[in-house]
């Protein structure tokens, strides 16, 4: 039995949060998904960091790794634009 005032609705229950239809979809890169978020009125839920930035060193060393297992053959790291972010010595520029 419910008492009165303690009834939520689903569409009330996530009132205030981002909808999760656009936060879930595995098909979405989280630039896209924070893009949705913003364009329907709620803030960006995926924080986005540049490479350089000293927390984002461990993500630096191991792409390092990565690219250093490759050689002696050539491999380049690049970002969402295409750039060129990092490379082994196989690739000589």
């Amino acid at each position: 039995m419910f008492r009165r005032g303690t009834f939520r609705s689903s569409r009330l229950a996530g009132h205030g949060r981002a909808p999760s239809w656009c936060c879930t979809s595995a098909s979405k890169p989280l630039r896209e998904r924070n893009r949705l978020l913003l364009a329907a009125g709620y803030a960006p839920v995926f924080e986005e960091r540049s490479l350089d930035e000293p927390e984002m060193a461990p993500v630096r060393d191991t792409v390092q790794v990565v690219l250093e297992g490759h050689d002696p053959s050539p491999a380049i790291a690049v970002d969402h634009g295409w750039a060129l972010v990092a490379h082994n010595r196989g690739r000589r520029c």
